[in-house]
């Protein structure tokens, strides 16, 4: 058996993986090894090239600045500019022909302010879906425009906000999201909407590297990466350290491995670990959220809505609902319910005029991700035409580009959210971050990435603060040798 011997190996280069890189770099530790299952760096950061500049089917925003450390990495370097586009004031559309235009600003601020900001009684059963259904009906008082039967806009509005809101926590319903450990999510505050001047949010990793903004002083990394290396063994308490294979047959001995794959990879892949791991480390990984969000963008060949106009939110009628399946039968359903439904709507993408970006959630994800391409384009088309067709020349689209991260094996879901089940068994993302010793009491596995953050899980600011924190752990280790 062949092996090449580090002090630190890193499995996977997202955003996790090169911040602990880097750290470890610049520390003074540069026998490093990354190994990243594909084809490039990211992870989950996946800028593309679409219609002539790139997009993102991943993470795309920065979101907020205090207490965010990719703005703090960036803020001075002219790397980011505010949305052309106010996203608080969508233009909804009711799917019986009815559009109504800048009159939900309100709506939607209490709404936030409910997701973000509430608190719950403290029984360890409440659900974010319970407690927003209760306050939001208690709330809302008379905030509707009067021209609308308030029952009716009441129940078409909670099914919108329940499938906008699996945007941030995925789970395939807010009924599984545990209020209580909802509440340590952290919104960091300031503006959410920063964009990147059409170079997608890899601009991050090249801040990380020192590549941008002055090539000249980046860290030596490149020749570290090691792509299309699918670990699939990591033997972790021996005498000569840990020894990790990958499926082509290559071996990889080191001291310490910093973990940075997706939490859905370490559920599906939980026998890579010789001997298991502890049943703390067991718990987390099975216990807490991993969901998935999809991203569809259609490019058409002309833009057929207005300029001033941010996005097209969809609102159901019970009786539209009922009968979808019978107007578009192509595609998914469960128990009556079309895949088309959790399609909440189609927003402008800044850096291309004629592209919309549409949001699938819920739990018909994989299978949408399943679905030809002409199905989903057909579906889509179907709704754009249905709640738009009586307004705007709606025409078909020229290009398609899709992400599909719960089918990828090295991703198996989009980022982490806080379980109902966790929650209930007092498992904490302390215990997914803690590492894992060797008989020895050496910290030879180290666990970072998005879910192992305990109050910034599901964001890339989040990812790179856990890079940095096990990076440190190992650079503390050594400090004095």
């Amino acid at each position: 058996m062949t092996t090449r011997k580090s002090r630190v190996l890193i499995i996977g280069a997202g955003a996790a993986g090169i911040a602990a890189a880097t750290r470890l770099l610049a520390g003074g530790i540069d026998n490093v090894v990354m190994l990243e299952a594909e084809d490039r760096i990211g992870g989950r950061i996946h800028s593309v090239g679409f219609d002539g500049s790139l997009v993102d089917l991943g993470a795309e925003w920065c979101h907020g600045e205090k207490g965010n450390i990719v703005f703090d990495m960036v803020k001075h370097l002219n790397l980011l500019e505010k949305s052309f586009h106010d996203y608080t004031n969508d233009t909804f559309c009711i799917s019986d022909g009815t559009i109504i235009k800048n009159s939900m600003k309100d709506l939607i601020e209490l709404a936030d302010d409910i997701f973000y900001n509430g608190t719950a009684s403290g029984d360890v059963g409440d659900t974010l879906g319970d407690y927003f259904n209760h306050e939001y009906k208690k709330r809302v008082g008379d905030m509707f425009p009067e021209n609308r039967d308030r029952s009716n806009m009441t129940e078409m509005l909670l099914d919108w906000f329940h499938k906008s809101y699996l945007d941030l926590v995925p789970a395939k319903t807010w009924f599984e999201v545990s209020m209580m450990g909802h509440r340590r999510y952290k919104k960091c505050e300031g503006y959410l909407y920063w964009q990147w001047k059409k170079k997608g949010y890899l601009t991050i990793l090249h801040v990380l590297m020192k590549k941008n903004p002055d090539a000249a002083q980046q860290l030596p990394i490149d020749d570290k990466i090691l792509l299309n290396k699918e670990v699939n063994r990591i033997e972790w308490d021996r005498d000569d350290g840990v020894i990790v294979g990958c499926s082509d047959g290559s071996w990889y001995q080191t001291d310490h491995v910093i973990v940075t794959v997706s939490l859905g990879v370490l559920k599906s892949l939980g026998h890579l670990f010789t001997p298991k791991l502890p049943l703390f480390k067991q718990d987390a990984i099975n216990l807490i959220g991993m969901g998935t969000v999809a991203k569809i963008l259609l490019k058409f060949p002309v833009k057929w809505w207005p300029d001033d106009v941010a996005g097209f939110s969809f609102l159901w009628t019970k009786t539209d609902r009922n009968n979808l399946l019978k107007e578009f039968p192509y595609g998914p359903s469960d128990h009556g319910k079309s895949w088309l439904e959790d399609i909440y709507g189609f927003y402008v993408v800044d850096s291309h005029p004629t592209v919309l970006l549409g949001w699938n959630v819920g739990k018909m994800v994989e299978q949408v991700e399943h679905l030809a391409d002409h199905i989903l384009i057909e579906g889509c088309i179907f709704l754009l035409k249905k709640f738009l067709g009586h307004r705007y020349n709606v025409t078909y689209p020229n290009g398609l580009l899709r992400s599909k991260w719960k089918t990828n094996p090295h991703f198996n879901g989009s980022y982490a959210y806080q379980s109902l089940e966790a929650e209930r068994r007092n498992v904490s993302r302390e215990d997914l971050e803690r590492p894992v010793c060797d008989s020895d009491g050496k910290p030879v596995l180290l666990f970072a990435g998005e879910a192992t953050h305990s109050k910034f899980y599901a964001t890339v600011h989040g990812a790179i603060e856990t890079g940095f924190n096990e990076a440190d752990r190992i650079l503390e280790i050594y400090k004095n040798n």
